[in-house]
């Protein structure tokens, strides 16, 4: 193994400690591999996953912090989130959904849309001016349908596509202020069999498209929280605020400079 740096005459080589330095970075290699192993079970209202952290010699890892994330796996209502800058040129934009077309898919579709928001700078009012795309209640479109939401009052719009079906939806325009930051965040249930399928996101455009920036129409992974490693690197955490249904569950820890990162996924069913 050669570790070799690109800069003729480095400035940082040293303390080894520091992981931002050359040496740092070759501790990093050659420190000691980890591996967690866990057991995780659901309830009735949460998980309790239990496990412990060792290298791959057998020696336990103390002190060492563990995080633990969550991703439904039954299409349940989260944020899905992007930031970004206004592209040069664009005066407007438009909230744009595509399930096989344009680039998404191919693959089944049965999601669900219940609100939409676009945000520049600090501002708190959202630009959409149909967040729930209520108009679209107006039209008998195949696939796409506005129905009385399924988590709480309103409505939500509902979206189902074979692989071969297309839908393309977008919003009325709304202005945008060019080189700005910008912050467009979507609540969708998005079940693990329709990941893939489809995308949403914000179309800029100057009188045709100028660019468009989106996220993938999938479930995401929430941080649950974390736990700390005792002197046999056993840990312990509870989650007991998640709703009934599958979870995929990754359990990670980032690592140090005498320790290399590791992590595990399991499955679990709450309710």
């Amino acid at each position: 193994m050669v570790l070799q740096s690109w800069h003729f005459y480095p400035t940082r080589v040293l303390p080894e400690s520091d992981p931002n330095t050359f040496t740092g970075l070759i501790n990093r290699y050659i420190g000691n591999r980890t591996v967690i192993e866990s057991g995780a079970a659901g309830s009735t209202d949460g998980i309790l996953v239990e496990g412990s952290l060792a290298t791959t010699a057998g020696d336990a890892v103390a002190s060492a912090k563990v995080t633990v994330e969550a991703m439904p796996l039954d299409g349940m209502g989260q944020e899905i989130s992007l930031t970004g800058r206004v592209p040069e040129g664009a005066d407007t934009a438009e909230i744009g959904i595509r399930i096989n077309t344009e680039g998404a898919g191919p693959g089944p579709a049965d999601l669900r849309i219940y609100d939409v928001g676009y945000f520049e700078g600090g501002e708190s009012t959202n630009r959409v001016t149909d967040p729930g795309f209520q108009v679209l209640a107006n039209f008998d479109l195949p696939g796409i349908s506005v129905v009385p939401s399924d988590s709480g009052e309103g409505t939500m719009l509902h979206l189902t596509a074979t692989s071969e079906e297309e839908l393309n939806i977008g919003s009325s325009p709304f202005p945008v202020t060019p080189g700005t930051e910008y912050r467009f965040t979507t609540i969708a249930a998005v079940p693990e069999g329709s990941a893939g399928a489809g995308y949403i996101g914000v179309v800029f455009l100057a009188g045709t498209e100028v660019d468009r920036h989106t996220v993938p129409l999938a479930p995401v992974w929430e941080a649950r929280g974390e736990a700390t490693t005792d002197q046999t690197g056993g840990f312990g955490f509870t989650a007991d605020d998640l709703l009934p249904g599958r979870y995929r569950l990754r359990i990670s820890y980032a690592g140090d400079l005498a320790h290399w990162p590791s992590h595990i996924e399991q499955e679990v069913v709450v309710g």
